[in-house]
This record gives C-alpha cells, sequence and structure tokens, in this order.
C-alpha cells in the first residue's frame, strides 16, 4: 500500500515528464506502422506496374542484330524476346533523348496523360523530362531537323530512374530523357541522323523453368560475323 501511494506521488510530481514519454512511444510506434503500411502499398503498387507493362526478365546487347533464325530458335524455346533497338539524339539545348520504337510485348511504357504516337510525326516523352523542359501534349519538339508533335506523356518499367548510364550516380531530367515514335518515326530519324549510333538491344522474359545461365549458353552458340559491325553504340 505504501509502495503504491509513493509511485502515484510521484506520477503526480512528474506529470509532464511522464506524459511527454507517453506521448513519444506513441508517435513512435503510429511512425513505425506507417512506414510498413506505407512501404507494402508502395511495393505493391511497383509489382502492379511492373506486371502491366510486361516488365523484362534481363536484356543484353549486340555488336551486329540476331538473325531471323536466331530469333526464332530462341523463341522455340519459350523466351519471349524482342527488339528494343535506340539511338541518341542532341538537341539544340544540348540535352539528349534516347529514342526507341513503340514497344508491343516487353518494358511497355504507361501513358500518364496524351495518347500513344500513330505515324511519322508524333513522339511520347518521358514525364519527367517533359516537365525539366517545359513540354506538355500538343507542343511541338526538334530532333534532326525534323519537327514532331507531343502526343503523349508517360513513363517506361525499364528507366523508372531515368539514368542515362548504368554506372551514373544521379538522375537528371534536364540533360537525359527517352521518347517513343513508330516504326515510320524511327526510321526517319535514323535517316536524318547519320551520326547517332544505334544500340542493338535486346530485353527478353524465361519460360518457366529456364535460367538466366541457361540462354546465356544458347547466345554463345550463335556464330556471330563480326566483320558485318558497320555502327557500335559507346
Amino acid at each position: 500500500m505504501v509502495l503504491n501511494k509513493r509511485i502515484l506521488r510521484e506520477l503526480r510530481a512528474n506529470f509532464s515528464r511522464y506524459f511527454s514519454l507517453l506521448i513519444l512511444v506513441a508517435f513512435g510506434m503510429f511512425a513505425c506502422i506507417a512506414m510498413s503500411a506505407s512501404a507494402d502499398s508502395v511495393m505493391r503498387t511497383v509489382s502492379d506496374f511492373w506486371d502491366e507493362s510486361h516488365i523484362e526478365d534481363g536484356e543484353f546487347s549486340v555488336l551486329v542484330p540476331l538473325t531471323d533464325s536466331e530469333l526464332s530458335a530462341l523463341r522455340d524455346k519459350g523466351i519471349t524476346i524482342e527488339r528494343q533497338f535506340s539511338m541518341d539524339i542532341t538537341l539544340k539545348d544540348s540535352s539528349k533523348l534516347r529514342i526507341y520504337r513503340t514497344r508491343e510485348q516487353i518494358n511497355n511504357p504507361h501513358i500518364d496523360t496524351g495518347t500513344a504516337p500513330v505515324d511519322a510525326s508524333e513522339i511520347m516523352l518521358e514525364s519527367s523530362y517533359a516537365a525539366a523542359h517545359g513540354y506538355a501534349v500538343g507542343d511541338t519538339v526538334g530532333l534532326s531537323g525534323k519537327t514532331l508533335t507531343i502526343t503523349a506523356l508517360g513513363v517506361a518499367p525499364d528507366y523508372d530512374f531515368l539514368l542515362e548510364n548504368f554506372t551514373d550516380t544521379a538522375a537528371n531530367a534536364e540533360h537525359f530523357g527517352i521518347a517513343f515514335v513508330t516504326d515510320a518515326g524511327y526510321k526517319a530519324l535514323q535517316a536524318a541522323s547519320a551520326d547517332s549510333s544505334e544500340e542493338y538491344l535486346y530485353t527478353y522474359t524465361l519460360p518457366e523453368g529456364m535460367t538466366h545461365s541457361e540462354l546465356k549458353k544458347l547466345t554463345d552458340d550463335f556464330d556471330f560475323d563480326h566483320e558485318d559491325v558497320e555502327n557500335v553504340y559507346v
């Protein structure tokens, strides 16, 4: 009984201290629960976005494009593979755009606003690059002497962190961005950009049970003719 009275006197004498500790503990528990819930939500949102976009299992680049027979040999193994060649074009403001053809199977871009390009005079810009340069749907952008109309702004799952090179430590949307055009638009820009190098990149998704090592072994068996190399991306 004496101990209980002593505890009550202690609480009354230091009420503000103990009340502050109670608030601090409650706030800490709330913060931990909130961060845990938000982390699960973010991870679920990213996972859903990847599923909707058919995110790649991996990618590889080559010095010369694969032949139709080599692509068929990979697809016969159940591998989904898509050409995602690109070229870099420097604009008048010294920023650089990496141009891709509109994708159909893997790493499909998500449109935030507007509609996908449908002809050679239209282009889709990555949203953060567009924001950094003040572009909006309906504006025009000049590339290699051609004027293209921006019909969409969006993002791509393989560029959720907009790096020009894997070795870069930070994204810089003022300096670098990506864009998507139709096949006809890509060919027109390629013809107008004689000095632009093209990267021969292939993305893929593997069938159940196949490993990346097994895919690599299949490609190692291909007979590349390095004398056919005309333009190497650096």
